[in-house]
């Protein structure tokens, strides 16, 4: 439920988790930090350049689906633009691929939640007065 302010400014206030998963997303200080946790920081313009600055930008980087077989495209759209031609023997190759599956199972979360909105259920919530 909206908090109404005139008859066309609207509030609307998400409940505090779903709130932080969606920033937490699309934050370029919280991909920054991955990038460090990783041992990937002195990469970090190349992933800007790639356009790739939060885990839902990079979450969308290519084809590839962790988990499954066959990495051509993890190693063709991911590790060649960011690690170079000899990505193979690159052993920074095991930090991309972890921040990357974060970035997919965080956005592969968030995509879930909104799509299992059911009748009645309240994604939102009034703000108080």
């Amino acid at each position: 439920m909206p908090v109404e302010f005139g008859s066309s400014f609207r509030i609307f206030a998400l409940d505090g988790l779903k709130l932080k998963m969606s920033g937490f997303l699309e934050s370029t200080h919280e991909f920054e930090k991955r990038l460090k946790t990783y041992g990937l920081a002195d990469l970090k313009d190349k992933f800007v350049a790639k356009g790739w600055t939060t885990l839902n930008s990079f979450a969308m980087a290519g084809s590839y689906i962790p988990g499954t077989s066959g990495q051509e495209s993890l190693v063709n759209d991911i590790y060649k633009p960011i690690l170079g031609e000899d990505a193979l023997n690159d052993n920074r190759q095991i930090g991309v691929k972890r921040l990357f599956w974060d970035a997919f199972v965080g956005h592969a979360t968030e995509l879930k939640r909104r799509a299992n909105v059911e009748e009645g259920d309240e994604r939102i919530k009034r703000m108080p007065n």
